[in-house]
């Protein structure tokens, strides 16, 4: 289906989200990689990076998802989808009694999101 060459980035990303609703992450996982392989300017690819993410912490694969959370981090223009990232991190270094980097991450979310108050 993934091969199909009428499916379209949104077409995909909505297949993704089948997917993972239906418990299938891996599947969901190798959709969202076809948006970002096949659709290198798509304007949804942060947001296919960061279904990812979603997809290893159901998964319980949590090094998986650090990388694509750093590709958020790194290419997104969302502010808003940044910020939540940064949040999520906070909370897995928490989680996994990694203070230093819990604190980073939430100290980065507010200045993060007083810097973009600021510039509005």
């Amino acid at each position: 289906v993934i091969d199909d060459p009428i499916l379209t980035d949104y077409s995909l990303f909505h297949l993704a989200e089948t997917y993972r609703l239906k418990g299938e992450n891996h599947e969901s996982i190798a959709t969202y990689k076809q948006i970002i392989e096949n659709f290198p300017h798509s304007l949804i690819i942060s947001e296919a990076n960061y279904q990812i993410t979603q997809n290893y912490r159901e998964l319980k694969d949590i090094t998986s998802a650090l990388i694509y959370y750093k590709n958020v981090l790194e290419d997104s223009k969302d502010k808003q989808l940044k910020a939540k990232v940064l949040l999520e991190l906070s909370e897995i270094y928490w989680q996994e009694k990694k203070y230093h980097y819990s604190f980073h991450f939430t100290h980065s979310y507010f200045h993060f999101n007083f810097y973009s108050v600021e510039t509005r």
